[in-house]
């Protein structure tokens, strides 16, 4: 009897000892990551110290100025760190990390400053009030761009996320600011993008729902490249503030583009004799059903070598070549696929050419279009629609007389303005007024 309770008080002891330890540093479970809105950092903190490292956190090892996290959990970044990485690795351990940026500030001269290797998805949270910055190369690399260089400063091997209420700059020197051979998502926070190739890009998807993001690139600047996988390549848009200034297209998907919502400036300013220039881009299928759209491209404003559907939204869209083209000539004679519809919205295009180029068939059945160009198709459809013939100029102010009616200012010289409102009576008469000019014109169907 007494080695029995011998043995149950050692147990007891041996129990409590263990309820009492401090919890494992840097082994926060990844079924509960840090929200973006936590007031809370998480208590594994890596400090960067310009040419070295502190990180007393099990789970993550320091070799000179990188800084390799193996085990899946929350840890919070801080301090600036001159010319070195964080590498996240979890091998065969699978699991989330987050790293929660505290004023973080991290440079690597020849290659991706963060670089997530092995994990189930990266977590990026921005900090409160923290200012952010993630480096690769130099400012000397950006003027010297070379296409077969590598090293984007993030670079997700598996899927990123991207939140909080604080912000980060992001200088991809080298090539691209941000790639991600999965998934992105961007939910939060202030994201700012400089980068000599693409800024943001995905292979399979990105997604955007809140926050504001800012991208300026030498080539595309927000993207999905692959549609290897099924329901892949895709861009979606449902909230959020974005703006762009690209060298190549603002925003390109290689399957489907849908945006939903949200605020959208997109300037493709490029040569587009050289490199494609489009605003939005999607190669199966664009659909915009809301948000607010600037766009203004050397190239076709709106792109798709299928159908582009628009329910809903407020669009401006200045083209240097068509204003919205939709569909493609096929291989044999007269053979063609894809069209525009429009169903709703309110829609202001000028274009170099065609406002309106879709290759199969224009079907309009709700909302109000009005654009400029040379030559617009005549449209099937349940609305009546004005066109005019007019010789005008860039910097005309165009108004169709016919009560709540949009204004459009002419970015370029143009033959013909189209107006399409549900508002219109067939066969009655409406005058337009270009410039100094005042035409009349009788609305069909």
């Amino acid at each position: 009897m007494k080695k029995l309770l011998a043995l149950l008080l050692l147990c007891t002891l041996l129990l409590s000892l263990s309820a009492c330890a401090d919890p494992v540093i840097g082994e926060t479970p990844a079924e509960a990551p840090i929200s973006a809105d936590s007031a809370q950092a998480p208590e594994a903190v890596i400090l960067l110290e310009g040419d070295s490292v502190s990180a007393s956190v099990r789970g993550v090892t320091v070799s000179g100025s990188v800084v390799t996290i193996g085990a899946p959990g929350s840890y919070t970044v801080r301090g600036t760190l001159n010319d070195g990485r964080i590498i996240i690795d979890l091998k065969e351990n699978p699991g989330k990390v987050t790293l929660f940026l505290d004023g973080a500030d991290i440079t690597c001269l020849t290659d991706s400053a963060i670089y997530l290797v092995q994990a189930k998805e990266l977590n990026l949270v921005l900090a409160a009030g923290s200012e952010n910055r993630v480096v690769s190369g130099t400012e000397a690399d950006l003027a010297a761009y070379d296409e077969t260089r590598q090293g984007a400063a993030v670079f997700a091997e598996d899927d990123l996320d991207i939140q909080g209420e604080g912000s980060l700059t992001v200088l991809g020197y080298l090539n691209n600011g941000i790639t991600c051979k999965d998934d992105i998502k961007l939910k939060g926070g202030e994201l700012s993008v400089l980068a000599a190739n693409n800024g943001i890009r995905a292979s399979e998807s990105v997604t955007m729902s809140g926050g504001a993001v800012t991208i300026q690139s030498g080539n595309d600047a927000l993207k999905a490249s692959s549609a290897k996988k099924a329901g892949k390549g895709f861009v979606q848009i449902d909230g959020g503030e974005l703006t762009v200034s690209a060298g190549g297209d603002g925003v390109s998907a290689e399957t489907e583009l849908r945006i939903s919502g949200g605020s959208l400036t997109v300037a493709a300013a490029g040569d587009s004799s050289l490199v494609s220039c489009k605003g939005l881009k999607g190669k199966t299928g664009v659909t915009i059903s809301g948000g607010t759209i600037t766009v203004k491209a050397t190239d076709d404003g709106i792109s798709c070598a299928d159908t582009v559907s628009i329910t809903g939204g407020e669009l401006l869209v200045q083209s240097g070549a068509d204003g919205i083209q939709g569909g493609k000539k096929g291989t044999g004679f007269g053979d063609t696929v894809g069209s525009v519809i429009i169903e709703g919205g309110r829609i202001l295009i000028s274009a170099y050419n065609k406002p309106v180029d879709a290759k199969a068939s224009f079907q309009i059945s709700g909302g109000t279009l009005l654009a400029c160009g040379r030559g617009t198709p005549s449209p099937s459809g349940e609305i009546p629609w004005l066109l005019y013939t007019v010789k005008g100029s860039a910097g005309d102010a165009l108004i169709v007389k016919a009560g709540d009616e949009p204004g459009l200012t002419a970015a370029y010289a143009y033959s013909t303005v189209f107006f399409a409102d549900p508002t219109l009576s067939e066969g009655q008469s409406y005058s337009l007024q270009a410039g100094s000019q005042k035409l009349e014109a009788i609305a069909s169907r």
